[in-house]
C-alpha cells in the first residue's frame, strides 16, 4: 500500500518505508528531494483533482519496490521538477549530487520526445520488434544512466495507473504506444511483473470488451486451480523434504493480456492453455531445480513435449526457470515451474533486480558510472548486451553507453539515427536519404551552423540544409564523409556527373595497359572485337566500359586480357638473373615525370637514391620502383619489367620547403611523419600554425636526394585526407 488511509505519505512514512526495502538506505538525501519535489509542485494539479506531487511519490515507491539505490528514488522524486516547473537543472544542481541530476535530466529529455513516432497502432510482432528498437536506440541516445530507463519506466506504469482520467482518445492513444514500446521494453529487460501490469492496463483501455471477457474466463481457471492448489502444495512440500530440499511453493496465475494472446491461437479455447494458474516451486539452488524437476517427474506424469529448460537455455531477455507440465493431483493438467530465488527475482524486476549499488562515500558516481564493479553490477551489464544485441564496454568506463564505438544522433523532428563514431553531418545527410544529400547546402548541429566535415556527438539534433539549386556533392565530399555508405553514394553520382571525363580517363589508361602490352590504342580496335567481348560483359558499349576504367570500378587488366588474350608467362632462365626490357626514351622520359605512367615507391623493399632499382608496371597503379635484389620481383612477369634509374643518382641530399594548408584534424602531424618515414626520407623541419576557418598551416622541411623523390613527396602528400593547398617557399 501506497499510501495511509487519507491518501497521503508524510516524509516520515516515506523515509520508514525506504528503510525497510533497503536498510542502506539514505535518509537524508531522500528528506530533501521529498521536500524538494513537495514544494516544487506544491501549487499544481493533476487531471484527476489530485496534488501533482502524488505522481512523482507514487513513481518514486514503484522504483524503491525494484530494491533500487537511494539516488534513483530521490530522482524519481524529482524526475517532473524540471519538465513543469520553472526549475532549471542548474538550479537542481546546487541542492543534488551530479548523479542525481543526471538522472533528472535523462528523463526530461526522454519526456521531450513523441513517443506516437514508434507507435503503430496494429500490434504486430514484427511492429512490436521494430518499435522496441527505435526506443532502444532513444533510450541509449538519451539516458547516461541505466537507471533512467527504470525511472521511465515506472513513470509510465503510474501514468497507467492513473488513465482513467483522461479522454477517450487520449487513453487509447497512451495504451497503444505503451503496448507497442514500454511493455516490449520492460520484457527485453525481463522485467517480468512490470510488463504485466503495463500489458493488462494497455488491454483494457484499448479494448475493454474483450478485457472483461478474458478476465471473467481467467477467473474460472483460477478458481479451480485454487481448489487443487493446496492439495499438490502439500504434497510436494513432503517429497521435497524427503529428499532435503528446501522450497516455497506458490500459485502464479497469467495475466490477462497474455491469456487474450494464447486464446487468438487456440480458437478462444481456455482449456487448451494449460498455465493459466501455474504452481511456482522456489528453492536454493541449480542442482536442486533439476532434483525437483526429477522428483516431479517420478510422481507425476509428463507431457514430454512441453518440458522446457530455460535455465541451460535462457530466454532472450534473460529469464530463466524450469517448466514441465504434468497430470498432476486428480489426472489435472498442470504446469509447473522451478526456479532459485534469485531467478524468481530476475523474472520479476529483471535488470533492476541487480542494479544494487552500495551506498558508500568510496564509490563515486558520475553520470552513473560506478568505480567499483562488483559481480552482481557486471551481470546488469550482461543483461543489457542481451538487451542491446551488441557487446557491451567495461562496466568502469560506461553503464549505459554500451555502443561504444556508435552515436545516435536526432533529426529536427525527433527522429533517431544510428551512426559510427567519426560519422559527420555528410554521412548524416546520407542517412536521412540520398536525395537529400545531393541537394545538400549546409547544416546546422543544435542550431549552429557548422561546416559539412564537422564530427557528430551522441544526442546532437541535426539540420540539413538544401537547395534544389545544388550541383550536388563535390569531390572533396569524400574526405569528409566517414561511413563506407555516404562514400560509396558520392562516388556514384560522381561517376553518373563526370561521366565524360571517365571515359576521357579511362581511354588513356587502357592506352597505357596496351602500350605494355604491345598492342594497338583503343581507337585502332575494331569494332567486331569490341562487340564480342561485350557479349560476355554487363555494359551495353564501349563508352559503358570505358567509364567504369576510369572511374575505377572495371578492372583494366580485365579489359586488355579480353581485347587481346596473351600468350603465356616467360620463364626466368637463371636464378638471380631478371630479363630486362629496352627501356628506350619514352621510359627515361617517364622516370623523369615527362608522361606516362603514375610513380610508386615499393612497401616491400622501400628502395632510396642509394639502391640499384628496377621498375614494374602494375596494372591500374603505373610503375612501382623496387631494389634490384628485391625478392618479389625475382617472381614476377618478366615482361612487366623495365630499366630505371634515379634521375640524378650523385646529386647530394638537399632540403626542400613546403607550406601546406589542410583542414584541421586529430592525428594529422602523425600521419605526415609516418608518410615520409615510410618514404626513407628526413624531416628537416616542421612546424604547425593556426589558419582561417578551422585549418591549420603545416610548414614542412624534408631531405630529398633526386627529383623523382620530390615527384613522389608531391604525390604522397596530395594524397592526405584534408590537404587544401601545397606551395614551395
Amino acid at each position: 500500500m501506497y499510501f495511509s488511509k487519507d491518501g497521503k505519505m508524510n516524509v516520515k512514512q516515506f523515509i520508514e518505508r525506504a528503510e525497510k526495502k533497503n536498510p542502506k538506505a539514505d535518509a537524508k538525501i531522500l528528506r530533501q528531494a521529498f521536500i524538494y519535489s513537495q514544494k516544487a509542485h506544491k501549487k499544481q494539479k493533476r487531471i484527476s483533482g489530485d496534488d501533482y506531487f502524488v505522481h512523482p511519490l507514487a513513481v518514486s515507491l514503484i522504483v524503491m519496490d525494484m530494491k533500487l539505490d537511494s539516488e534513483t528514488v530521490a530522482a524519481a522524486l524529482l524526475h517532473d521538477v524540471v519538465e513543469d516547473t520553472p526549475t532549471i537543472i542548474e538550479d537542481l544542481s546546487k541542492d543534488f549530487s551530479q548523479s542525481i541530476c543526471v538522472l533528472v535530466d535523462g528523463v526530461t529529455k526522454l519526456g521531450e520526445v513523441d513517443f506516437d513516432k514508434y507507435s503503430k497502432g496494429e500490434v504486430t510482432e514484427k511492429n512490436l520488434d521494430k518499435g522496441v528498437e527505435s526506443m532502444r536506440k532513444l533510450f541509449l541516445a538519451t539516458a547516461k544512466d541505466t537507471r533512467v530507463v527504470f525511472i521511465k519506466l515506472a513513470d509510465r506504469l503510474h501514468n497507467m495507473r492513473t488513465l482513467s482520467f483522461l479522454p477517450e482518445d487520449a487513453r487509447k492513444r497512451i495504451a497503444q504506444e505503451t503496448l507497442d514500446i514500454f511493455a516490449p521494453l520492460a520484457d527485453r529487460l525481463s522485467m517480468g511483473q512490470l510488463k504485466a501490469e503495463l500489458e493488462d492496463l494497455s488491454f483494457f483501455h484499448l479494448h475493454p470488451k474483450e478485457y472483461r471477457e478474458v478476465k471473467k474466463k481467467v477467473a474460472k481457471k483460477i478458481q479451480e486451480g485454487k481448489r487443487s492448489l493446496p492439495k499438490i502444495k502439500k504434497f510436494m512440500n513432503k517429497v521435497l523434504d524427503q529428499d532435503g530440499i528446501t522450497s516455497q511453493i506458490d500459485g502464479r496465475v497469467k495475466h490477462v493480456y497474455s491469456v487474450y494472446k494464447k486464446l487468438m491461437k487456440y480458437d478462444g479455447d481456455i482449456d487448451k492453455i494449460y498455465d493459466v494458474m501455474a504452481v511456482r516451486v522456489v528453492v536454493d539452488s541449480v542442482d536442486d531445480c533439476y532434483k525437483t524437476l526429477g522428483i516431479v517427474h517420478a510422481n507425476f506424469k509428463p507431457l514430454i513435449y512441453r518440458i522446457k529448460d530455460y535455465i541451460a537455455l535462457p530466454k532472450t531477455n534473460g529469464y530463466r526457470s524450469l517448466h514441465t507440465t504434468v497430470f498432476g493431483m486428480d489426472g489435472k493438467i498442470t504446469e509447473i515451474q522451478i526456479r532459485t530465488q534469485e531467478m524468481h527475482e530476475e523474472a520479476e524486476n529483471g535488470v533492476a533486480a541487480h542494479w544494487k549499488y552500495a551506498e558508500s562515500k568510496e564509490k563515486v558516481y558520475a553520470g552513473g558510472i560506478n568505480s567499483l564493479a562488483t559481480s552482481q553490477e557486471i551481470k546488469v551489464v550482461e543483461e543489457l548486451k542481451r538487451f542491446s544485441g551488441v557487446d557491451a564496454g567495461s562496466f568502469k568506463d560506461q553503464t549505459l553507453e554500451i555502443f561504444s564505438s556508435r552515436i545516435f544522433v536526432f533529426s529536427p523532428t525527433g527522429d533517431i539515427f544510428e551512426l559510427p563514431e567519426g560519422a559527420t553531418t555528410i554521412d548524416f545527410a546520407y542517412a536521412v536519404h540520398s536525395r537529400v544529400a545531393e541537394k545538400c547546402i549546409g547544416a546546422k548541429v543544435n542550431g549552429r551552423i557548422v561546416p559539412l566535415d564537422t564530427k557528430l556527438e551522441n544526442r546532437d539534433i541535426v539540420d540539413i540544409v538544401t537547395s534544389n539549386s545544388s550541383s550536388g556533392p563535390s569531390r572533396d565530399w569524400l574526405y569528409y564523409a566517414f561511413t563506407p555508405r555516404a562514400k560509396q553514394k558520392i562516388r556514384n553520382f560522381l561517376r553518373k556527373k563526370n561521366r565524360v571525363q571517365n571515359i576521357e580517363i579511362g581511354r588513356e589508361t587502357l592506352d597505357e595497359e596496351l602500350k605494355v602490352l604491345a598492342k594497338p590504342k583503343v581507337e585502332s580496335i575494331s569494332k567486331e572485337v569490341w562487340k564480342k567481348i561485350l557479349e560476355t560483359l554487363p555494359q551495353k558499349d564501349k563508352e559503358d566500359v570505358l567509364a567504369g576504367i576510369g572511374d575505377g570500378s572495371i578492372s583494366v587488366k580485365q579489359i586488355a586480357r579480353l581485347l587481346f588474350p596473351q600468350e603465356k608467362k616467360i620463364k626466368v632462365l637463371e636464378t638471380g638473373k631478371l630479363p630486362l626490357r629496352d627501356s628506350g626514351e619514352a621510359i627515361t622520359e617517364m622516370i623523369a615525370g615527362g608522361k606516362g605512367l603514375k610513380l610508386n615507391i615499393a612497401s616491400c623493399c622501400k628502395p632510396s637514391v642509394n639502391n640499384k632499382i628496377i621498375g614494374y608496371i602494375t596494372v591500374g597503379k603505373g610503375l612501382t620502383v623496387h631494389k634490384i635484389q628485391c625478392k618479389n620481383i625475382m617472381n614476377c612477369d618478366e615482361r612487366r619489367l623495365v630499366e630505371v634509374r634515379w634521375e640524378s643518382e650523385d646529386t647530394r641530399a638537399r632540403a626542400i620547403h613546403l607550406s601546406l594548408i589542410f583542414i584541421d584534424r586529430k592525428g594529422l602531424l602523425k600521419e605526415i611523419t609516418t608518410m615520409i618515414s615510410d618514404m626513407n626520407m628526413n624531416i628537416a623541419g616542421l612546424e604547425t600554425k593556426p589558419a582561417r576557418e578551422g585549418r591549420v598551416k603545416v610548414l614542412l622541411g624534408v631531405e630529398i636526394g633526386s627529383g623523382f623523390q620530390m615527384r613522389m613527396l608531391e604525390k604522397k602528400i596530395s594524397q592526405v585526407k584534408g590537404l587544401k593547398e601545397m606551395h614551395y617557399y
